[in-house]
């Protein structure tokens, strides 16, 4: 294949994927509980924080198209920040 022709056919979108494999959004929080198990204690203000990043995103789905800058400027940046990652010792 040339590099100047319409690759189109081979993007990925969000919309065929979840409608091939039948994926769904699960908001149940017991979902993947080993993930969530003996971990430390969050302040009211840690779980305003990602509440409001949690809305964020999904209101980013309901919105596409998803840019990486997008997310990172949104969500990662965001969580990034509550998990005290810019903090010292890094």
């Amino acid at each position: 294949m040339n590099e100047g022709s319409n690759n189109s056919r081979y993007k990925c979108h969000i919309r065929r994927i979840k409608n091939t494999f039948w994926l769904q959004l699960v908001t149940d929080d017991q979902f993947f509980r080993q993930w969530q198990d003996e971990l430390p204690e969050m302040t009211d203000f840690q779980k305003r924080q990602l509440y409001q990043i949690k809305a964020g995103y999904f209101n980013l789905l309901d919105y596409p198209p998803m840019l990486e800058k997008t997310i990172s400027l949104s969500i990662v940046s965001a969580l990034l920040f509550v998990g005290e990652f810019y903090l010292h010792p890094f």
